[in-house]
């Protein structure tokens, strides 16, 4: 049935104007989706080649003696994580190598930039959760997942990993204050 009426044609006229405008917003919306699709599987990629040129950086095992400490083994080592949410993933072992009972070990983990500075640390305190110490050849494994925040992007940014001993905790809740000397 033909239009009967000057209102009946304006009615489609702009039907068909709102119709056009709808199929214009979808490409529009296809275009950015794949423009979005092209910069994730980028920026995946460059993800992948850092794990990639990591592994080749950093073979594992590691081991390290600290007299008077022990021995940590560090048995992984990786970037890991997803994109924009990017860890450095260290799994590691501390063996009482001393010959002597001991109370742990500190174990600190440091990120640094490209220019060598610190940007993030975390200590991991290697405690007998009984309090009664490690005797000789006791192990402690633990891992850390420390995010990256950025880091990792940047060309000769570097971690390393250090092992203290752990000061006795004799009284848990108890800081003593030590005066300055002079």
């Amino acid at each position: 049935m033909p239009p009967t009426s000057i209102r009946d044609l304006v009615l489609i006229g702009l039907l068909s104007l709102a119709l056009s405008a709808c199929a214009a917003d979808r490409d529009q919306e296809r275009r950015e989706v794949a423009e979005l699709r092209v910069r994730h599987e980028r920026q995946q990629a460059d993800f992948q080649a850092g794990q990639d040129s990591f592994r080749a950086r950093y073979p594992m095992p590691v081991r390290r003696e600290v007299a008077g400490v022990g021995t940590l083994v560090v048995h992984e080592a990786a970037l890991g994580g997803r994109l924009g949410q990017e860890t450095l993933h260290l799994l590691f072992t501390w063996v009482n190598s001393t010959g002597r009972t001991t109370n742990g070990a500190l174990v600190r983990v440091m990120l640094r930039d490209a220019p060598g500075r610190l940007e993030r640390e975390q200590r991991v305190e290697l405690r007998s959760l009984l309090g009664a110490g490690f005797s000789a050849d006791s192990t402690y494994t633990s891992f850390v997942d420390m995010p990256t925040e950025g880091v990792h992007l940047q060309a000769g940014w570097d971690w390393r990993i250090e092992l203290e001993p752990l000061v006795p905790n004799l009284w848990p809740g108890f800081v003593e204050t030590i005066p300055a000397a002079g």
